[in-house]
């Protein structure tokens, strides 16, 4: 290079090639900045006990409705009770596929993701996998990279992930079991769940640590109705929590008449959805005697326009 030449190169301030490289290596909305729902998004609650409950209880949704009060965003829950990431409980109690293999319950997950097209997928998965220890910690982490990997192929674009850590076992004392052997086995699966979000560009919420600290430290109560499920106060508590991890604590107490009627209404709009995605007597509706009431299954999408319903008075109580 003459010197002529060297004298042409630009030369940028070591503070702006500072900026640009981190700019660059910095995707565009990182795993750490504030959650920002926007108007029009359709977010996906999956997972086990701890979301289906929640979808009958509501105060995560209601919390996070009433924090983005001003935008219309759809929420649908497809939680299912002691479910695993390969879909196991989707196939008990006369389930989907009527007590077949896990892989027909996890292809009507599929079907669901699919229907919905979700824009934000939060997804808690750990919990009844935990109880087998570490042996399962292999199984429970392929399994979750193909649901991941699933919800991303049939959401149609890549929807934005927040993975939540299984929740902390609470010491009820005795005459329960000691939990503390169970909380070593909850934390491997916390940390193998933070490596997966890690690996798919997802938000990682240690619920473990968030629900131990409630337990534990600032709450006067017990907070779980058996030490693994919480009671309707820790919901409450957990969604005021949950929010401030995610960046966006709420504008305004998770209690009081508007709260409790927005919530209300919450619940019932989900109680609708699940009579529309998981009917009763499913085996009589779309399984192997179907051939007896076969006949009712027109009567699932009759539930979608009361979802709507629901969802219209949401937005007036919201407002």
């Amino acid at each position: 290079m003459t010197l002529s030449s060297r004298q042409s190169v630009v030369r940028l301030p070591v503070a702006a090639v500072l900026a640009l490289l981190l700019m660059a290596a910095r995707p565009a909305t990182a795993a750490t900045d504030p959650l920002d729902l926007k108007d029009g998004d359709r977010v996906v609650f999956v997972g086990g006990t701890l979301i289906e409950r929640e979808g009958q209880l509501g105060f995560i949704e209601a919390a996070l409705t009433a924090r983005f009060a001003d935008r219309n965003i759809t929420f649908r829950n497809l939680g299912q009770s002691g479910d695993t990431v390969l879909a196991d409980a989707r196939n008990l109690n006369a389930g989907w596929a009527n007590f077949g293999p896990p892989e027909q319950g996890f292809n009507r997950l599929k079907k669901l993701i699919g229907e919905i097209k979700p824009t934000v997928v939060i997804a808690n998965y750990g919990m009844t996998e935990s109880f087998e220890g570490p042996a399962k910690l292999a199984e429970f982490t392929g399994g979750y990279n193909r649901l991941l990997e699933m919800v991303a192929t049939e959401s149609g674009s890549k929807p934005r992930l927040i993975i939540l850590s299984p929740n902390y076992h609470e010491d009820l004392g005795k005459p329960n079991p000691d939990p503390t052997k169970h909380n070593d086995s909850l934390k491997l699966f916390r940390d193998a769940t933070k490596e997966l979000a890690a690996k798919h560009s997802a938000r990682f919420v240690d619920l473990y640590s968030l629900t131990e600290k409630i337990a534990t430290k600032d709450s006067p109560q017990n907070i779980t109705d058996n030490g693994i499920h919480p009671s309707p106060e820790g919901y409450r508590r957990l969604a005021a929590e949950l929010l401030k991890e995610l960046g966006i604590p709420p504008k305004a107490a998770l209690s009081g008449e508007k709260f409790e009627k927005l919530r209300t209404l919450i619940v019932d709009k989900n109680w609708q959805y699940f009579h529309y995605w998981r009917p009763q007597n499913d085996t009589y509706i779309l399984g192997v005697r179907k051939k007896e009431q076969g006949r009712n299954a027109v009567e699932m999408p009759m539930f979608l326009p009361l979802v709507e319903q629901r969802e219209k008075e949401i937005a007036a109580a919201r407002n």
